[in-house]
C-alpha cells in the first residue's frame, strides 16, 4: 500500500521524480503542486484539487482522476487541460 495523503493541503507542493505509487490523495488540495516525471501508478487522485498542477512526464497508469478538478492541469503529454476540467483532461 502507498502513503496516505488523504485531504492533505500541499498547494504548490513540489513531488518531481518522486516514487508515489498507490498513494492515496483523494481530497487533497494539490493546486499548482508538481509531479513532474514522477511515478503516480495507481495513485488516487479521487476528488482531489489537481488545478494549475503539473504531472508532465508521470507514468499515471492505474491512476484514479474521478471527480478531480484538473483546470489547467499540465498533463503528461505537455497537454494543458482546459477550464472546468473535472476527471478527465480535456
Amino acid at each position: 500500500m502507498g502513503a496516505n495523503f488523504v485531504s492533505i493541503n500541499a498547494v504548490a507542493a513540489v513531488f518531481n521524480q518522486a516514487n508515489l505509487e498507490a498513494a492515496n490523495f483523494s481530497n487533497a488540495n494539490l493546486k499548482g503542486a508538481k509531479f513532474i516525471d514522477a511515478s503516480l501508478l495507481s495513485v488516487n487522485f479521487k476528488q482531489a484539487n489537481l488545478s494549475t498542477a503539473s504531472i508532465q512526464g508521470s507514468e499515471i497508469d492505474g491512476a484514479i482522476f474521478d471527480e478531480a478538478k484538473l483546470s489547467s492541469t499540465i498533463w503528461v503529454k505537455y497537454k494543458r487541460c482546459r477550464n472546468g476540467s473535472v476527471g478527465v483532461c480535456n
